[in-house]
């Protein structure tokens, strides 16, 4: 293992780290139904997972650029001639699946393709005089590599030479350094910093801090030579570009083709003389300790500022859910308490009973009361008919039904009576049961919610449970079945006297005597006609004040007693149904309620469970959170100390992220993606 690129190998772990936060945070903003975040967040794993900190190789032509290139991955990519050979930008990275392969990007709108890696047709797509040059714009070239740069998220750049003989080459080559992540500039120990190289350094001096400076083909000179060499470069850097004293100009004399030799050879002696290691190890250090520590710095902010604004997301819908828990809770109280002001209320119902009795037992004095009143004038109403009639017997004949007339007219207006009295009593029952719903009214109001007060309501409770007791009596109104009772009393009453049956046998049986004739015929007759007249005579001064006599016998013994039993048997009966439809009422209420109140605790209790459930999804997302909040703050104090040396010695730019709009920007965080680098354009 090259140890050399252990500060890139420490910068991929951390990266793989943030990923692993992104993605967990936009799980659980998934979870949540943050589309946005979500969105933003997988965005930025899109991109930052296959972003790749961008080297770019910079020199006059002819300077071994290609050559170096090929020593840092280890194999012979880049075209390579005694004559300036690249034309075009070449990008090479690892292959991400082990295919080697080569991406032309065409000019023009022509599509990019992708072709098997051969590499002397690399030649065609990007060497001087390439037959298919004049169609590319640049290639991406993704090979199998040892363990070197390109295996740890770097895209090695191989430019056309500055101060070539074709001047779109320096305009290539000048396009592509403001997207550097880190620059290689070469000289040659041939001619060391030409007038062309000063200007040119001196145009591109807002990016020396991000430059190395390679001296190649330096086994031409023995070591004196060498470090003379760096010495005069160094000033001559100091004086012309940097203006003055510089503690860091990173300047390493090397030899390419060395490097490729001792490659290909595993020449470890080799390759250290080579300077390619030292070259390799400050392009590490760089990139993953200064330029990746202000990556992982700038996007560490930016997840936990995320993160922060999902946890106060997550606390406010927390808030809300276990509000909405206890008021659940609160909820079926207030249900329980309501039921047992409902169970209070029917365990009440006697009262309306004692209405129904107490009303009952006064209607039925008053009314019984009044029966000796209706038989006083029924007794006045037949002395008064009597006299009227001209014999006992038109009398007896026609008193049934006169009796009967006069009694039905009297029991109705007592049947009036007792009906008016027994709707009364339902009335004062029904306003006594109404007093009873109204308190499982004011139960509903003070205990449930306003909609549930509604279900309350039209579920029969308060005054509109009680509005049909009051025709509970209403079975009493109208001719009462009574009366067949008082006209068969009548109709039993009032026999005929003995005398009254024989007068008419004893008047027959003269006329027949005398019919015999004879004297004994003719005084049997005379007997019986004297007879019938004495007892015409005798019966008639009499029977007038029997039949009344014998009417008010029985309107004491018959008719009084019936009157007193049909008004008895009419007020229970009325008090068993009042009392009956009174306990069904509020029975049937009362288990309506119930039921009400049963069906909204079964959906209280799903509720419940449901928010159950979403209080342990809130706290799961809680605990990642704070999980990934755990691992943020631990890279955060790891790369602190990294980046404050970064600021104090005033390398690497700005903090990446500074000025991006969403977490991710490639201008901001200093990698480069697959398709176009760090600032785009650009592809690994």
């Amino acid at each position: 293992m090259n140890d050399n690129l252990e500060p890139l190998r420490v910068f991929k772990r951390r990266k793989e780290l943030l990923l692993g936060c992104a993605e967990q945070i936009a799980t659980v903003a998934a979870e949540m139904g943050d589309t946005e975040i979500k969105a933003t967040t997988d965005d930025f794993v899109a991109r930052f997972r296959h972003e790749r900190f961008l080297v770019v190789a910079v020199g006059e032509f002819k300077w071994g650029k290609s050559t170096f290139v090929n020593a840092l991955v280890r194999k012979d990519i880049c075209p390579v001639d005694v004559v300036p050979k690249t034309a075009r930008v070449m990008h090479v990275s690892a292959a991400k699946d082990g295919t080697e392969k080569v991406t032309v990007h065409f000019r023009g709108d022509r599509a990019p393709e992708v072709r098997a890696l051969a590499p002397e047709d690399l030649d065609d797509l990007v060497g001087t005089g390439g037959r298919q040059l004049e169609q590319v714009d640049h290639i991406q070239v993704e090979i199998s590599a040892a363990d070197s740069l390109v295996t740890n998220d770097v895209v090695l750049v191989d430019t056309p030479g500055l101060k070539s003989l074709y001047r779109e080459h320096d305009r290539i080559t000048r396009d592509y350094l403001p997207r550097a992540d880190a620059i290689l500039f070469f000289f040659s120990v041939a001619q060391p910093f030409a007038d062309s190289e000063r200007e040119y350094l001196v145009s591109f001096r807002q990016f020396l801090d991000r430059t190395v400076f390679v001296v190649n083909q330096a086994d031409q000179k023995n070591e004196t030579q060498r470090a003379a060499l760096k010495r005069f470069i160094v000033a001559q850097l100091q004086e012309h570009v940097v203006g003055g004293p510089a503690d860091h100009l990173p300047v390493f004399m090397t030899s390419g083709q060395r490097a490729l030799d001792a490659v290909k050879s595993a020449d470890a002696e080799g390759m250290r003389e080579s300077g390619l290691p030292d070259v390799e190890s400050w392009l590490a250090k760089y990139l993953g300790n200064e330029r990746g520590a202000l990556v992982v710095f700038g996007v560490v902010q930016k997840l936990q500022d995320i993160r922060t604004g999902l946890e106060r997301q997550l606390q406010i819908a927390r808030t809300l859910l276990e509000q909405l828990t206890n008021d659940l809770k609160e909820g079926a109280r207030r249900r329980s308490t309501f039921l047992r002001c409902v169970d209070d209320v029917r365990r009440d119902g006697p009262r309306v009973e004692h209405v129904v009795d107490l009303g009952c037992e006064q209607l039925h004095g008053q009314l019984a009361s009044r029966v000796g009143s209706v038989a006083q004038r029924l007794s006045q109403r037949i002395r008064a008919w009597v006299p009227q009639c001209s014999s006992e017997r038109q009398c007896r004949q026609a008193l049934p039904s006169v009796l009967t007339r006069q009694l039905q007219d009297l029991v109705h207006e007592l049947d009036e009576q007792q009906t008016l009295g027994l709707r009364n009593i339902a009335a004062a029952a029904a306003k006594e049961q109404h007093v009873l719903l109204a308190r499982m009214d004011a139960a509903a109001t003070e205990h449930l919610s306003v909609s549930v007060q509604q279900l309350v309501k039209g579920m029969g409770g308060g005054a509109e449970g009680a509005a049909g007791l009051g025709t509970l009596a209403g079975f009493v109104g109208g001719d009462v079945a009574g009366y067949g009772l008082l006209s068969h009393a009548v109709d039993r009453a009032l026999e005929e006297p003995p005398l009254l049956r024989a007068l008419p046998y004893l008047a027959g049986a003269t006329t027949l005597f005398a019919t015999l004739g004879g004297p004994v015929g003719w005084g049997l007759a005379a007997i019986g006609w004297v007879a019938t007249w004495f007892g015409n005579r005798i019966w008639g001064s009499r029977w007038k004040g029997q039949v009344m006599e014998q009417v008010d016998r029985h309107i004491i013994e018959h008719v009084v007693p019936h009157l007193q039993a049909w008004l008895k048997n009419n007020i229970e009966s009325a008090r068993a149904g009042l009392k009956r439809g009174g306990e069904q009422q509020l029975r049937a209420v009362a288990s309506r309620l119930h039921s009400l109140v049963e069906g909204l605790e079964q959906q209280a209790h799903s509720e419940t469970d449901q928010r159950n459930r979403e209080l342990a999804a809130m706290r799961s997302r809680a605990s990642r959170l704070e999980e990934v909040k755990g691992k943020l703050e631990k890279l955060e104090a790891e790369v602190r100390p990294e980046v404050r040396a970064v600021e104090e010695e005033g390398r690497g730019g700005p903090v990446p992220n500074d000025d991006a709009d969403e977490l991710g920007d490639g201008d901001a965080n200093g990698a480069c993606d697959e398709g176009g680098g760090s600032h785009g354009g650009t592809g690994g």
